[in-house]
């Protein structure tokens, strides 16, 4: 069996994170974010015996006929192309001309879209199959078959062998269309509990030396998945669409042994943790740490936190061991608007984590997000004036966006707040799909203007940022990371459809 794995070309010029597990966002910043939920398939893939391709199109700023050709080379029974809202559109377009150059290959979208969509989306998208959930199990399943159990269905070949697709012989986690459009299902796979039992993201078959972020300067940087799940209610985002509610944490042990690989194998010793909440487990944070400091010391890293989830031992032991930033979810300077988006803190917990953070040596990164459904002109005010009193290191003010499989999607649906489904337009980072009951989408933008340079464009946070670049690397990065974030501001680079900026 030979499976091909894309995170599709750049089509119109724009970079994204785009992760399995999330919805994929805009890089204001110009960072450029490792695939490594890809990988992390590839190299169950490759472990089950198949024949593995592993492109990451963007990040190699390729065309689309520089991908085509390279995937027509290698011929792969299997293609799973990873899809995700904000590039769907672009992604559509150029599987539409991918699968004419592969006809031979069955294409399977992976990613959280199509695990929100599920065979709905097929009937947009020029694919045969969605993968639902978790891939690796499926994945595995497939691999490990004596033959190619996947017909080529989809409805755009113009083919009805849909309705003969023999069920029994499918892994589960796949959803379909027959001949009519309707749906049909192989099952759920269900969650890997055991997360410990997944190999190595197959990091080999990435360009790890593209990958950028403006805090590690110069250097590249890896993504590390130490846990999958979350528990929370939050209702702008879908964490738990592909990896659903329960928490499950690798071992400490596992996840030293995949920073020494980084670290040996790779020569990468900035990480970016990508799990939901890093501190779920104090426990267990203490414990990495504790390993992290002994075994893997000069480490360089970041995660995500809930600001009701840290404490002074748990600040202490992360800065020992490495911690340069810890990204917080402050959402909404509105106790109201707080508690109508089931964040589930309060206004103290936010103001208490940002002072414990910055009193142990970490940088506070604070994410707000602007337009939830009860935002009026009175509540943004309060956000942007809560950020400057609580005054992270850095913020970054979202617009709220309704990702399908979020239960914010459907509240817009049925207040009549979605605007369009224009997935173009489905970015945090613009505005067009979604209103407010008080403000409209230019609004939002407007709001959002106000409050990044309201925010950034102070004297002392000027003169801040000059203090902490260390070095020419570090100059360079950030204020080409500044300027792009300028002109995001301003609206020069990436234009909102339909919208006057």
């Amino acid at each position: 069996m030979r499976f091909s794995f894309l995170n599709p070309p750049d089509i119109e010029g724009r970079l994204y994170m785009k992760e399995l597990g999330r919805c994929g966002r805009l890089s204001a910043a110009g960072e450029l974010w490792p695939q490594t939920g890809l990988a992390s398939l590839a190299a169950v893939a490759r472990q089950s015996g198949a024949s593995v391709q592993l492109l990451d199109a963007m990040a190699l700023r390729w065309t689309p006929s520089q991908t085509a050709q390279c995937i027509r080379a290698f011929q792969p029974d299997v293609l799973f192309v990873h899809v995700s809202t904000p590039t769907f559109n672009s992604d559509r377009d150029f599987c539409a001309e991918l699968i004419r150059e592969v006809p031979n290959a069955v294409l399977v979208v992976v990613g959280s879209h199509g695990s929100a969509l599920g065979a709905e989306m097929l009937k947009d998208f020029p694919a045969d199959y969605v993968l639902v959930g978790e891939g690796e199990q499926p994945i595995r399943q497939l691999a490990e078959s004596a033959t190619n159990c996947l017909m080529p269905v989809g409805h755009f070949r113009g083919s009805a062998r849909a309705d003969t697709q023999d069920v029994s012989t499918l892994p589960t986690g796949l959803r379909w269309l027959d001949s009519e459009g309707g749906a049909l299902s192989s099952g759920d796979t269900g969650f890997l509990l055991n997360l410990d039992e997944l190999p190595f993201p197959a990091r080999d078959l990435l360009p790890n030396n593209r990958y950028r972020m403006p805090f590690f300067g110069r250097e590249s940087f890896a993504t590390l998945i130490s846990s999958r799940g979350c528990p929370y209610g939050c209702s702008f985002c879908r964490a738990g669409v592909s990896w659903g509610k329960r928490v499950r944490t690798r071992s400490v042990p596992n996840v030293i042994e995949e920073l020494r690989h980084l670290s040996e194998q790779h020569h990468i010793r900035n990480v970016v943790f990508m799990t939901d909440s890093f501190t779920f487990d104090r426990q267990w944070v203490l414990d990495l740490c504790e390993a992290m400091d002994r075994d893997v010391p000069g480490l360089r890293w970041i995660c995500n936190s809930r600001v009701d989830a840290v404490d002074e031992e748990i600040l202490a032991a992360m800065k020992k061991a490495g911690c340069l930033l810890i990204s917080y979810g402050l959402e909404s300077g509105s106790q109201s608007i707080l508690d109508s988006c089931r964040k589930g803190i309060s206004l103290d917990d936010s103001r208490r984590a940002i002072h414990l953070t910055r009193r142990a040596g970490i940088l506070a990164f604070g994410y707000f997000i602007l337009g939830l459904p009860e935002e009026t002109w009175e509540t943004v005010r309060q956000t942007i004036d809560f950020a400057l009193d609580v005054e992270p290191d850095y913020a970054l003010f979202h617009i709220a966006t309704p990702f399908p499989g979020t239960r914010l999607f459907d509240e817009a649906v049925e207040k009549g707040l979605l605007l369009n489904q224009d997935w173009d337009l489905c970015d945090e980072e613009t505005a067009g799909i979604l209103r407010t009951v008080a403000l409209s989408a230019e609004d939002l933008a407007k709001a959002r203007r106000i409050a990044m340079r309201e925010f950034y464009l102070r004297p002392k946070v000027i003169a801040r940022e000059l203090t902490r670049t260390a070095s020419v690397g570090s100059i360079v990065s950030r204020t080409e990371a500044a300027a792009r974030m300028l002109l995001n501001w301003a609206g020069k680079k990436h234009p909102c459809k339909g919208l006057t900026r």
